[in-house]
């Protein structure tokens, strides 16, 4: 099978045999940088910097073009508009600073035939006399978020035979060394302050003629115990210290109120706490709104007195018809009329005299 070629950020060109050739002083310079890259395998034979050369060569004008750098790039921007070109990019300053070589695709605008836009497609700097490509941002992004996932990785291995978890301590992180079966070996405090603090257990757990004791079961995880807090605190996860506390001694406790009363209490103070929120909502409508019941309650009291009447005295009923008889009989002034008789059957006014007539 073929190898295949290395990727071209990987490749490196290193010809320090060619500069005698390209100059007398046999050093990297301005005039012999873009001839020396020419001879990596990073350089593109349809290129417009090779385009130029073949469009120098033999004429006047190769000398000039040889021998100066800023006048060969200066005809790379204004005989090609478009196209790939190598250029330079940054000059070094000082000793030991690198020479860089940008890689450009010119694109042309249709109308007006001149270059529109520039887009730099690889990057390559010195080493010495040494020609490497720069990485792309991508790759280096890349790099560093593998090398970062990688040493979390290896974090979370190490600290996952560091850890540890009892019931009684909790989760806690001990060196390689502490040795938990020893440690377990020893009283309960000894063993928790071990595992806290990461030091082995008391020096007389460790002497010779002392036998060992049972490791504690609290200090080791038990799935029976898991278990039976886990139906515990389903069974007794609405009671609270504070609303039922305990009385008694150790050994003699009791709670204080049987769980029946308890939730009759609870359900009573919620309802009080209902009520007393209705009334201060109901009071706090009531002031937002005093004129409109003033209103309202001397409405109301008028239609009452008015549609009440009030009580008169009896009287007796002969009284009242003559009296009203009385009145009726009276003739109006200027208008008075003879009474008709209605004939000898006709009763008298109970209030006429019925005298004898003088």
């Amino acid at each position: 099978m073929v190898p295949q070629p290395a990727p071209e950020d990987e490749q490196f060109f290193d010809r320090p045999d060619l500069l005698p050739t390209l100059s007398a002083a046999g050093t990297l310079n301005s005039n012999t940088i873009l001839w020396y890259f020419y001879n990596s395998p990073w350089f593109d034979q349809g290129s417009n910097n090779n385009s130029l050369l073949r469009q120098v060569g033999g004429t006047p004008q190769q000398e000039l073009i040889f021998n100066n750098r800023l006048a060969f790039e200066e005809r790379l921007r204004t005989d090609y508009p478009y196209g790939t070109q190598y250029v330079v990019a940054y000059e070094p300053k000082n000793d030991g600073e690198p020479w860089v070589i940008q890689r450009q695709e010119k694109s042309v605008d249709e109308n007006t035939g001149k270059t529109a836009k520039i887009e730099v497609t690889a990057t390559y700097f010195t080493q010495g006399t040494r020609i490497v490509m720069a990485k792309s941002v991508l790759d280096v992004l890349q790099t560093r978020l593998l090398s970062v996932s990688t040493q979390l990785q290896e974090l979370m291995e190490l600290s996952k035979d560091l850890s540890h978890f009892s019931p009684a301590t909790g989760h806690t992180y001990v060196p390689p060394s502490f040795d938990l079966a020893k440690a377990s070996s020893g009283s309960r405090a000894g063993s928790r302050a071990g595992s806290r603090a990461g030091s082995p257990a008391p020096e007389a757990s460790q002497q010779p003629g002392v036998q060992p004791t049972a490791a504690d079961p609290f200090e080791t995880f038990s799935d029976a115990f898991f278990l039976r807090s886990l139906d515990r605190t389903e069974a007794y996860f609405e009671e609270y210290v504070d609303e039922n506390p305990l009385q008694g001694e150790p050994g003699s406790f009791v709670l204080t109120h049987s769980w029946r009363n308890t939730v009759t209490r609870r359900e009573e103070e919620k309802k009080r706490a209902e009520q007393a929120a209705a009334h201060q909502a109901a009071a706090a409508q009531a002031a937002s709104q005093p004129s409109q019941l003033s209103i309202s309650t001397s409405q109301t009291q008028s239609g009452l007195q008015s549609s009440t009447s009030t009580p008169k005295p009896a009287t007796p009923a002969t009284e009242s018809f003559s009296r009203k008889a009385s009145i009726a009989s009276q003739p109006k002034p200027g208008k008075e009329k003879r009474r008709k008789s209605k004939g000898p059957g006709s009763l008298a006014s109970p209030v006429t005299p019925t005298g004898p007539q003088i």
